[in-house]
């Protein structure tokens, strides 16, 4: 037997309105977005009650641009495929989140190509790749980032723009696959990267650093730099941060206790920083986006998002005050080894629940 309860509603009393942060995803590599399934995804997540699913944030998308002349002042970018790329959000009235991720590809050499997990990429020495220790390199990687910059503004508009988030490199404290040329260079990159973007317009929004382990070398490093740190380019101490985020994947309550850990620390050590909104943008139960979990096509995951915005609320905004930004997961999407997809079943079913009026 249950024990009864009764509860007593005020219907007049005006409610708050809740912020709805859970609504986006995420995938790799971003050309993804040039094949018909992924396009069919984007069909069903663009079709969710009051844009439930809204930001999409892909891996890799910088592979697409290709470049004449590289590493010099004559380069010339290409970014006819980013474009296409894009178009498919941008016209489905979805919002990237732009990942600074990636390098040009030389006109002429042959595509990028990616492991079998879709993370690490082949054919590096068909791209210009800067060595970020290098200053003449990191001030043409700012030239090229005025240029792409510039360029999304004269195709999407700057109030698009505006809307976007841009975001530094994935999970740079995974040396393997995403970062290998070490701290110093990140933070030239980082200096280099949100420069030129707020070059061209200082309401574009630039932050990171999406790192993949709590407390990393590499957060506490770019954290503190932004705070206190010589900018690279400008001379000026400190450097853009217009929101934090990190990938804690785990079951919920565990996921908390991994981002309060984050929190915590930024609050004690650049309490500055302790109002910017705060993401976990690869809010996973584990890794692998790829490994075929029997949970995909069920309601499993379905309840685990749902467990995982109560607890965020619950635990986080009410309870610790935190300007809570976005809980995106890795997981939402078809495409290119996905064995068993999440959107045929539980994960689609969720989200309409989740996410609709």
């Amino acid at each position: 037997m249950y024990p009864q309860r009764s509860y007593q509603i005020d219907l007049s009393a005006e409610g708050e309105r809740l912020p709805i942060y859970w609504n986006g995803t995420g995938f790799t590599p971003g050309n993804l977005l040039l094949r018909s399934d992924m396009q069919l995804t984007l069909d069903y997540q663009a079709a969710i009650p009051n844009q439930g699913m809204h930001y999409v944030r892909p891996h890799w998308l910088l592979n697409m641009v290709t470049v004449r002349n590289p590493g010099s002042d004559q380069a010339r970018y290409d970014y006819q495929q980013l474009f296409s790329a894009l178009d498919q959000l941008v016209n489905r009235g979805m919002k990237p989140i732009f990942e600074i991720m990636g390098f040009p590809r030389v006109i002429g050499s042959a595509a990028v190509t990616y492991d079998a997990d879709a993370q690490g990429q082949r054919g590096r020495r068909q791209q210009w790749i800067p060595d970020f220790q290098e200053r003449s390199d990191y001030l043409l990687w700012h030239d090229f980032i005025i240029d792409l910059t510039r360029n999304l503004e004269d195709r999407y508009g700057s109030e698009e723009l505006k809307s976007w988030y841009f975001e530094s490199t994935n999970e740079p404290d995974i040396h393997e696959w995403f970062w290998d040329q070490g701290i110093p260079a990140l933070l030239n990159y980082w200096d280099a990267t949100s420069s030129a973007i707020k070059a061209v317009n200082e309401d574009y929004r630039f932050g990171g650093p999406g790192t993949a382990t709590v407390l990393s070398p590499e957060f506490k490093a770019v954290i503190a730099h932004c705070d206190t740190g010589s900018n690279a380019i400008t001379g000026e101490t400190g450097s853009v941060l217009d929101f934090i985020s990190v990938h804690a994947k785990n079951r919920p309550y565990a996921m908390i206790d991994m981002e309060q850990r984050s929190i915590d620390w930024i609050r004690e050590h650049h309490p500055r920083f302790r109002s910017l909104p705060f993401w976990n943008n690869e809010a996973d139960p584990t890794w692998g986006w790829r490994r075929p979990f029997w949970w995909r096509p069920t309601a499993w995951y379905a309840s685990f998002i749902i467990q995982s915005v109560d607890a965020h609320n619950r635990l986080l905004i009410d309870t610790s005050d935190i300007n809570y930004g976005l809980l995106l997961n890795d997981k939402g999407f078809l495409g290119t080894g996905t064995p068993a997809p999440p959107c045929r079943g539980g994960l689609l079913r969720i989200i309409q629940i989740t996410f609709g009026s």
